[in-house]
């Protein structure tokens, strides 16, 4: 019983894809349309995040791990920065969490991976899920061994968003709401999710989960662009 590694994949693809149809066809959707769709896209980073720090636990070999998401984070630069916006993709965030978490085996007083903080940070400014998504893959390993591993790295999202909670109230802006949504309903549906993971691979679609990423961006982009 339990929620399978593949099955974690599906679903965050599947909240990657209308989240990213809520964003690019912004325009023309209806304003409870678009919240509900970015809202969905809660789901998909908080899993990945996730999936990366697993991934990191059975890999074999980290190099070729690091490298395949280089290298499609790479290609998908194009659809991205051309449909999405300025800025590195979520593969670059899950390269660089990677990257820390790769870090801390080789540092013998655990403490002092505190200092690589505030230039993940730095780093991660310039990449999607700024700046605090590196380090959502890292305290998903860093609290690997305790009761707190599925609550804790979603302190990350919940604190940064709580100025727009204050500015919504003091506002009363409905364009924040969506943002809100996807923070404090999407990311914390994940939760239930990963509560339930057992562990297990599933089916392995190594390579599809990697190529959906860039072709879906680019599906939906040339979509807009030819019908709208």
């Amino acid at each position: 019983m339990g929620v399978n590694s593949f099955a974690l994949k599906v679903i965050a693809v599947m909240g990657m894809s209308l989240n990213h149809i809520g964003y690019i066809f912004q325009e023309a959707l209806p304003f409870e349309i678009y919240a509900l769709l970015i809202t969905c896209g809660g789901l998909t980073f908080p899993i990945m995040a996730f999936l990366v720090a697993e991934g990191y636990k059975h890999t074999s070999d980290y190099l070729r791990y690091s490298l395949r998401l280089l290298i499609f984070a790479v290609i998908s630069q194009i659809p991205y920065s051309v449909f999405i916006g300025a800025g590195g993709n979520i593969l670059f965030t899950l390269l660089l969490g990677l990257i820390v978490i790769r870090l801390y085996s080789f540092v013998k007083r655990k403490s002092l991976i505190l200092l690589f903080f505030p230039l993940v940070i730095g780093l991660n400014v310039f990449l999607d899920w700024s700046p605090y998504g590196a380090l959502m893959v890292f305290w998903f390993h860093w609290f690997r061994n305790t009761s707190f591993r599925v609550v804790a790295p979603f302190l990350l999202p919940a604190t940064y968003e709580l100025m727009k909670v204050f500015e919504y109230f003091e506002s009363m802006q409905v364009v924040i709401i969506p943002n809100l949504l996807f923070t404090y309903v999407g990311c914390s549906m994940a939760i239930v999710l990963l509560y339930f993971y057992n562990g297990k691979q599933g089916k392995k679609l190594k390579y599809f989960f990697y190529i959906f990423y860039p072709a879906h961006i680019t599906i939906i982009g040339l979509t807009r662009d030819l019908f709208f």
